[in-house]
């Protein structure tokens, strides 16, 4: 039974790597060369402010779903390491008077795990946003359309001396 929940596990995370393409896309485009477009599939505003309130969601609302878990993952550790400080912190109150051995480092624990939530928070909402730009260049080059088509009014002003008139029509512009 291990082997088989071992196996399906491994399947489900090979597959949601296997699906991020975020790693090739970065090495073809440059995000600082992205400029908004209507047609664009991944708005990198909203995937920041996504990442602000719950890291990692930006990441997966631009296509990166595995990525997002990740920073959710690594907020969530440092959450874990605050919370164990804070209650080693609580504990050595009143353990003074006692005469109990106090546990030792709640406070730097705390402080490291508090820094560490707000820095990975702040690099989610930043990679959310690259992360976003990049797929958004990859997306339009994957779905470039080629094709254009333009009418305009032609009038032609030579004079044609037989029978007098100036054509006036339509030209058609098609381009593939």
């Amino acid at each position: 039974m291990k082997k088989y929940l071992v196996f399906i596990f491994s399947s489900i995370l090979i597959g949601s790597f296997v699906n991020a393409q975020y790693r090739i896309n970065k090495t073809k485009y440059d995000y600082r060369t992205y400029l908004f477009e209507e047609s664009d599939r991944y708005t990198p505003g909203g995937a920041g402010v996504a990442s602000l309130f719950i890291p990692g969601l930006g990441q997966a609302i631009s296509g990166e779903p595995a990525r997002g878990l990740a920073f959710f993952g690594g907020v969530t550790a440092c959450a874990v390491v605050s919370s164990i400080g804070i209650l080693r912190l609580v504990q050595t109150i009143g353990t003074g008077i006692s005469g109990e051995d106090p546990k030792q480092g709640g406070l730097f624990m705390m402080t490291a795990g508090s820094i560490g939530m707000v820095g990975v928070d702040i690099w989610s909402v930043v990679d959310a946003v690259r992360v976003a730009k990049v797929n958004n260049l990859a997306f339009r080059d994957k779905n470039k359309t080629s094709y254009s088509f333009q009418i305009q009014p032609c009038i032609n002003t030579t004079f044609y001396a037989r029978n007098k008139s100036i054509p006036v029509g339509l030209s058609l512009k098609v381009r593939f």
